[in-house]
């Protein structure tokens, strides 16, 4: 995968520079004709300067900030906001600024009643003349007269939302929206290709992890030490803040805490489960793993209030099998809301086997 995405990068670069060379060519043989306004033509000639840029940002941060320092400067624009999309929370998050200075910037945003989630939700971009008089515009500056949101696809994903605010009149004329919006698809494109790489490389160390994780437990000879590692393993390997390791009971049809990480004794000892009457239960009933993104709405966690005074807010449970035999359960949880992914739960399934 990250060979593909690096081919991937590399012909974006070429195509965009030879694309480049071809529009300053015609530009420069085009010199002498008295033409000096700047119109949307113009405009989009320098978006292969821009991508070629782009093309060189390895990590979503770096591609949100080669893009806000280049439109700021092409477009003049006072400033320019980013937020990530969290597909977890279904929410905007990590906001960058580019071109000014606003420490009080909220951290997250519902995709309601603010013109960001709009943008989000219809996918339409956004025009406002003095946002600060709306109530509901969302992150933007008293001084700012016009606001210009523009949504981040690829590929029908949700990435995020780009919003160019300018202290100017009529900063963004009919002539140059359509440009921001391939600006945008350009940006989304490559914000994509920074994702995959990201994911690529947290794949690759996740699995150096889960080998030095395998080694360490191998060494341990006595039970006890054994289990609390892998307690600890879990954590470790998942990034999470708790996790509990349970065996079934005589009979087969309850979990017992033996070991945890993260959690208080007296927490870990009340955690118990009998039958299918929650997520673990269910997971050993059925010898299949299961997750959460949210206990606290999870039809399958009836006890969602404990968990939640606890600290646990999402869970991802798995089975301990040995030749078909049911031993236990392994779960992990963390203290906020986190959509845990098919590789996730194939690592913590290959730990517990």
């Amino acid at each position: 995968m990250p060979i593909i995405i690096i081919l991937l990068t590399i012909t974006t670069i070429a195509g965009w520079s030879v694309a480049a060379w071809l529009i300053r060519r015609s530009t420069k043989n085009a010199e002498g004709t008295g033409a000096t306004t700047l119109t949307a033509d113009d405009f989009t000639l320098d978006l292969a300067d821009l991508a070629t840029n782009l093309a060189l940002q390895a990590t979503l941060d770096g591609v949100f900030r080669a893009a806000g320092e280049w439109l700021c400067n092409a477009g003049k624009y006072s400033y320019i906001i980013f937020y990530v999309y969290d597909h977890a929370s279904h929410e905007l998050t990590n906001p960058m600024v580019v071109g000014r200075e606003m420490p009080n910037l909220p951290r997250r945003l519902r995709l309601v009643a603010n013109a960001y989630g709009g943008v989000l939700n219809t996918r339409q971009p956004h025009l406002a003349q003095w946002p600060a008089r709306s109530q509901n515009f969302g992150p933007t500056s008293q001084d700012v007269q016009n606001a210009y949101i523009v949504p981040l696809f690829q590929s029908g994903v949700a990435l995020g939302v780009m919003c160019l605010q300018s202290v100017q009149p009529n900063a963004f004329p009919d002539s140059q929206r359509p440009v921001l919006d391939r600006a945008g698809l350009l940006i989304a494109a490559h914000a994509a290709i920074a994702t995959r790489l990201a994911d690529s490389h947290a794949a690759a160390e996740r699995f150096d992890r889960f080998q030095m994780l395998a080694q360490r437990l191998t060494s341990h000879l006595d039970t006890k030490s054994l289990l609390s590692d892998v307690a600890e393993a879990a954590r470790e390997m998942l990034d999470t803040p708790m996790s509990i390791l349970l065996e079934t009971d005589a009979n087969g049809t309850g979990l017992t805490p033996v070991a945890w990480s993260g959690i208080s004794d007296e927490t870990a000892l009340g955690i118990r489960s009998q039958g299918k009457e929650d997520l673990k239960g269910l997971v050993a009933w059925a010898k299949k793993p299961a997750r959460t993104s949210d206990i606290r709405t999870d039809p399958r966690s009836p006890h969602a209030a404990e968990a939640v005074v606890a600290g646990m807010m999402t869970e991802l449970a798995v089975p301990v099998m040995f030749q078909e035999k049911l031993y236990g359960v392994l779960a992990v949880e963390t203290n906020a809301v986190r959509r845990f992914s098919d590789e996730e739960m194939n690592l913590l399934s290959s730990l517990a086997a």
